[in-house]
C-alpha cells in the first residue's frame, strides 16, 4: 500500500492534481485485475519507490514524487484501458463525490480566470438541486467535515501549491483566489495553516 498526502505531491508537482488525477478524488476505486507483465512494472516501480524513501539522497522528496507522479500516470492508464467505473454504494456517497467534483471545477475556473468568486453552501446546493441543509448534513456525515471545511481546505489546497511552484507573488496569488486584499489572504493563511504565505514559502 502506497499512502502519500495531496500536500506532499501539490508541493512537488507543478501540474494540476485535481485535472491530471481525479481519481485521487474519489471515494473509492475499482480493483483491477492484470496481467503478468503490468504487474512486475508496476511491482519494479513501487520496489524503487520504497528504495528512493528510505534513502539519503539530499533529493530525496523531489526523487519520491517525480516516480509517484510516474506511478499515478501509469494508474490513470490502466483505469482507462481496463474502462473501470467507480461505482456508489450508496445516494449519500454519491452527493458526496457530486460535492467535491464541483467543488473542485469551481476552485480550477477560479484559477484560470474563468470564474470570478467562491461559491458558497447555497450555491453548491441549487447547482445540485438539494436544500443547502440536506447537503451539509450529508456531508458531514459521510466525511466528517462540513462543506466549510472541505471548501476553506481546498484553497488552502491551491494556495500551497501556487506558492510552491509559482513566482507569483502573496498579492497575486491572494486576488487570483478572490481574496479582496492580502491582509485577508494572509490572515486566513494563516489560521489554517499557522504560517503567514510569506513564511510557508520560505519553508
Amino acid at each position: 500500500m502506497i499512502t502519500f498526502s495531496l500536500e506532499f505531491l501539490g508541493s512537488q508537482y507543478p501540474g494540476s492534481i485535481q485535472h491530471d488525477f481525479p481519481f485521487l478524488l474519489n471515494e473509492s476505486v475499482p480493483v483491477m485485475y492484470l496481467d503478468d507483465k503490468t504487474f512486475d512494472r508496476i511491482s519494479e516501480m513501487c520496489t524503487s519507490l520504497e528504495r528512493e524513501y528510505n534513502g539519503e539522497s539530499s533529493f530525496k522528496k523531489r526523487i519520491v514524487a517525480n516516480q509517484l507522479v510516474t506511478f499515478l500516470f501509469l494508474t490513470k492508464e490502466l483505469l482507462l484501458s481496463h474502462k473501470a467505473i467507480i461505482s456508489v454504494e450508496n445516494r449519500p456517497a454519491e452527493i458526496v463525490k457530486l460535492f467535491q467534483t464541483a467543488l473542485n471545477k469551481n476552485v480550477l475556473d477560479i484559477v484560470k480566470g474563468n470564474a470570478t468568486h467562491i461559491l458558497n453552501v447555497q450555491e453548491y446546493a441549487d447547482e445540485l438541486s438539494m436544500h443547502p441543509n440536506y447537503l451539509s448534513n450529508v456531508v458531514k456525515s459521510e466525511t466528517g467535515k462540513t462543506v466549510k471545511d472541505w471548501i476553506d481546505e481546498r484553497i488552502i489546497s491551491e494556495a500551497k501549491s501556487l506558492l510552491n511552484n509559482t513566482d507569483k507573488s502573496v498579492a497575486q496569488i491572494a486576488y487570483s483566489l478572490t481574496f479582496d486584499d492580502t491582509s485577508n489572504f494572509s490572515r486566513f493563511f494563516k489560521k489554517k495553516t499557522g504560517l503567514t504565505p510569506a513564511k510557508y514559502r520560505q519553508s
